[in-house]
């Protein structure tokens, strides 16, 4: 009930991020004070089985401060602590070239993840390449130029920002 209240007296970013990221996460997780340690540690689990792969964690301005209850379960601290270095196997590489390949209307959210890489030319030959329209969420706006011709706009200032005209285009 909280969360509703808060999302309609909001002027800006108000978008399903669950919805958006569907297509290139695993799955799809809203913490809370009560699911905290279960969920992370079910999230990096699930990042490494099968194909390694993301995960997306939702986490508002208002569950973060707040504490988190205790764990039920005592977590792997090196688990947390870990960095993993995934790299795709090539028929992994293979299978994602032909789903990017065989796109009929491809588009391209840029956000945050490309940080700290920078990758932001790679970025713009792949958007190129495909002549896909790039939107950008608004702590990655400037990856693509704003005046390349691919550049589409932020999404998550307003409800009326061109992104969302390109996205129910695609």
């Amino acid at each position: 009930l909280e969360f509703r209240r808060v999302l309609f007296r909001s002027t800006h970013q108000v978008l399903d991020q669950s919805a958006i990221l569907s297509p290139t996460t695993k799955a799809s997780f809203t913490l809370s004070p009560e699911n905290v340690h279960d969920t992370l540690k079910h999230a990096l689990r699930l990042t490494r089985i099968g194909s390694p792969g993301p995960v997306h964690l939702q986490v508002s301005k208002q569950i973060c401060e707040k504490e988190a209850a205790p764990p039920r379960m005592k977590l792997l601290s090196s688990a947390l602590d870990q960095q993993v270095e995934l790299k795709p196997s090539h028929a992994e590489l293979l299978k994602a070239h032909a789903a990017i390949a065989g796109a009929q209307k491809p588009v391209i959210l840029a956000g945050l993840g490309l940080e700290p890489q920078r990758p932001y030319g790679e970025l713009k030959l792949l958007a190129e390449a495909l002549q896909a329209p790039v939107i950008t969420t608004p702590k990655a706006k400037g990856a693509l130029s704003a005046d390349h011709q691919l550049a589409v706009g932020t999404i998550g200032l307003t409800r009326t920002d061109p992104a969302y005209e390109v996205l129910a285009e695609r």
